[in-house]
């Protein structure tokens, strides 16, 4: 087993191959968004950028198939992303962000945030205010 098991699935892979700070840096950037890992990274591609030459380079080969490259699906981070995402979201909230202000400053789809919202009108004590 992975010391990093506590990683979802593609980011347990780059940490195992080029380390944890790769894949948190990579997770944190990247997140939610298919990338491209190439064959072979230029010193401007983001790869390079965001995780130095000896990582990207462990990254390249390690993804790297007869076809060139690989396409893959970042995830957006440790498993606990999403209970933190919900308690920022309820805070920013309650401070008087709109729906957008909040998808942003944290990242996520605005999809993510209409969801919790909806969980939010189904959960809890009626008599208590709502965080949506």
């Amino acid at each position: 087993m992975s010391e990093y098991h506590y990683l979802p699935g593609l980011l347990r892979e780059i940490a195992d191959v080029a380390g944890l700070p790769a894949a948190l840096a990579i997770a944190e950037e990247k997140g939610g968004a298919r990338v491209h890992f190439p064959a072979r990274a230029s010193e401007a591609h983001w790869l390079v950028r965001l995780v130095g030459r000896e990582a990207a380079d462990k990254l390249c080969e390690h993804f790297r198939t007869a076809q060139g490259g690989a396409r893959e699906l970042v995830p957006l981070g440790p498993r606990n992303f999403y209970a933190q995402a919900r308690r920022k979201a309820a805070r920013l909230a309650e401070e008087g962000c709109s729906r957008e202000e909040v998808a942003r400053r944290l990242g996520v789809h605005i999809r993510t945030i209409q969801r919790y919202r909806a969980r939010g009108r189904d959960e809890g004590d009626p008599r208590q205010g709502r965080l949506f």
